[in-house]
């Protein structure tokens, strides 16, 4: 065996039968956006308010939120809870309703 070159003819290869079909799906084709445009859609509100919805928190947020929780634990701590009898603007929505007739709870009363 002996080594021989050959040339052989150029080929081109082309998907579509005419250059009409290719003007025609190269006119209707949908362009890409460029890395600008993604970035913005990446970055917008909706979308990384989908994140924050859908990803776990990492070790500073849990962190902040543990300090948080101390926090408010050491303010509150000498303080009892609130007593929602004591509330005077509960009284006087109450007694309010009742000198009114109110019926919207749908409280209904059997004679």
């Amino acid at each position: 065996m002996s080594p021989a070159i050959i040339h052989l003819p150029q080929v081109r290869v082309f998907p579509w039968a005419t250059t009409d079909e290719f003007h025609k799906d190269f006119l209707s084709m949908k362009i890409a956006d460029d890395d600008l445009a993604i970035a913005r859609k990446n970055l917008s509100g909706t979308s990384i308010a989908s994140l924050e919805h859908s990803l776990p928190l990492d070790g500073q947020d849990k962190q902040t939120l543990n300090f948080q929780d101390f926090h408010n634990g050491i303010v509150n701590a000498h303080s009892g809870p609130t007593n929602p009898l004591l509330n005077p603007f509960a009284w006087g929505a109450l007694i309010k309703e009742i000198t009114a007739g109110d019926k919207s709870r749908g409280v209904s009363s059997s004679n």
